[in-house]
């Protein structure tokens, strides 16, 4: 990830993380995990640029996520009535993954007409509910589980669009070559492709496909 940031960028996110590990060196929470999280969240949130990310780029992404005593265990967004915003998350927390559920239910019961619809509508509120609980908690605990059908799904698709997707166009190729030699050579240039693409966006590849949906945010209250 550093080469996808100025030197100043690197220094501003490096002093973030070593507060951070300072806050969480007399808990029980894995403060490495944690400082990954905090770099792959912002790994993907500068994704994308012409260059490398620049430093105001990186302070707003890290604004986004609060100070780095947020991360310590017990802290509340707001410290004059804690166990309220404690409740009132955990409560946003529930029903955002049963409506998560229910719009998955609903995709699947009217598939093929409207259930492609209800899907992605589930796979946007799946999104929405783990980015609520990894930025401000509670964590999902069990509910996780209401949450990972509509993300599997929309996961399995699009790699299976992209693994077969070629195959098509490729067995028309005008080539004068047994048509199964075309295919396959062709299909190894394009996993090759796909794999290049996912190393050099690792980041956002795993934000979008394979999302951590407790990563010890739970201390983030």
């Amino acid at each position: 990830m550093t080469d996808e940031l100025t030197r100043e960028a690197r220094s501003v996110l490096d002093d973030y993380l070593e507060r951070v590990r300072a806050r969480l060196g007399d808990t029980d929470l894995d403060a490495a995990e944690v400082v990954d999280d905090i770099r792959d969240h912002v790994a993907a949130a500068t994704a994308g640029g012409s260059g490398p990310a620049a430093a105001d780029e990186v302070r707003r992404v890290l604004a986004d996520l609060g100070p780095p005593d947020r991360w310590a265990p017990g802290a509340i967004t707001d410290p004059s009535d804690g166990s309220e915003a404690r409740s009132t998350g955990a409560d946003g927390i529930r029903w955002m993954a049963i409506l998560v559920f229910l719009a998955t239910v609903a995709g699947v019961a009217t598939f093929p007409w409207t259930g492609p619809i209800g899907l992605l509508a589930a796979w946007v509120l799946a999104r929405a509910t783990v980015s609520r609980a990894r930025a401000v908690g509670p964590p999902l605990g069990p509910w996780k589980w209401l949450v990972v059908p509509p993300l599997a799904l929309f996961a399995g698709a699009l790699l299976l669009v992209l693994m077969v997707a070629p195959i098509g166009p490729l067995a028309e190729v005008p080539l004068d070559l047994p048509r199964w030699a075309i295919v396959v050579a062709g299909l190894a240039l394009w996993y090759g492709l796909l794999a290049l693409v996912g190393l050099r966006f690792r980041p956002a590849v795993r934000w979008l496909l394979f999302p951590r949906l407790d990563a010890r945010s739970g201390h983030r209250r």
